[in-house]
């Protein structure tokens, strides 16, 4: 059982690493880029850019 939870939490790590990582490819543009003219929501739209980043990491983990 313990490697049973070893090997979960490896991988938990691993998926947690590669989305740090693809954090580290957004832009200066894409961070400060507003959603729309004259309309400023930092925390929503930062969220989104996270979101679709996690939804590529997760098709490419096949979860």
């Amino acid at each position: 059982m313990l490697t049973a939870i070893s090997s979960d939490l490896a991988l938990l790590d691993s998926q947690r690493e590669s989305t740090f990582a693809s954090l580290y490819r957004l832009t200066d543009s894409q961070i400060w880029r507003r959603p729309a003219p004259k309309e400023w929501n930092m925390g929503i739209f930062h969220d989104q850019l996270y979101f679709d980043d996690v939804v590529k990491q997760t098709r490419q983990f096949n979860l």
